[in-house]
């Protein structure tokens, strides 16, 4: 978490002063001062990881960064670690869900935050991100895993816009991981909503996705206590995450 700059503790201390907050030689020392002081700075910390994520989405895909491919060719390093890359330019990219030969015109909507969520699942949770890629195969029922990854990002972008995620991050940490562990979440949650449909082909993604996000949208609200799937997946080996 970055600490706090000298403007932000000053204000800090301005509100407890004018709630008449107990200070003992000048100083707010109290139990409750200190957890006033903990909670703003968890909140502020929230607000900055918002906005980095939010500038990564701003940042457009660029084929002429080296960085920016390298980041592309780790990612299907990860999603097809036994199958080499014959061309940049390939249908091959279409077996992992991008729309054509060329998987950098996928990325316009969510720029270099959707890129960052498909590595960040499919490096961390890779039993996980390997079960929704089998599930997107399906012969009549298939999507497209990389462009449902990229919407999937706009959605929970939206929610941490909107503070729905701060008990995620209270729980686990304001960071760029706890928002990839979110991210990885909603992914495999979605998988298991369409593969739970019957009778369903690519034509109804539209209105399943948009019943899905209802669906996470009461679970956030209602949930006491924030999951993610480091909980359960035995490649995380059970254990709660405390911060991430």
């Amino acid at each position: 978490m970055q600490r706090f700059d000298d403007d932000g503790e000053q204000a800090i201390e301005s509100v407890m002063r004018k709630k008449g907050f107990s200070t003992h030689g000048g100083a707010f020392t109290s139990p409750a001062s200190s957890n006033f002081r903990h909670c703003v700075r968890e909140i502020r910390a929230s607000y900055a990881v918002v906005d980095i994520l939010q500038k990564r989405a701003a940042t457009t895909f660029d084929s002429g960064d080296a960085q920016h491919e390298k980041m592309l060719l780790e990612f299907w390093r990860l999603a097809k670690p036994n199958e080499t890359l014959r061309n940049r330019i390939s249908d091959q990219w279409q077996t992992i869900g991008f729309q054509g030969k060329d998987p950098a015109t996928d990325f316009r909507g969510m720029g270099l935050l959707g890129l960052d969520n498909l590595i960040y699942y499919a490096r961390h949770h890779p039993k996980s991100f390997q079960r929704v890629l089998e599930i997107s195969h399906h012969p009549t029922a298939w999507f497209s895993m990389s462009i449902v990854g990229i919407n999937i990002t706009g959605f929970v972008l939206e929610l941490a816009r909107k503070g729905k995620l701060q008990l995620f991050f209270y729980t686990f940490g304001s960071s760029e991981n706890t928002f990839g562990e979110v991210y990885s979440y909603i992914f495999d949650g979605f998988a298991q909503f369409w593969d739970a449909q019957h009778g369903i082909t690519v034509m109804d993604f539209s209105r399943m996705f948009k019943m899905f996000q209802g669906v996470v949208k009461l679970d956030i609200a209602t949930m006491r206590r924030p999951t993610l799937l480091g909980y359960t997946e035995e490649e995380d080996g059970g254990e709660e995450k405390k911060r991430l």
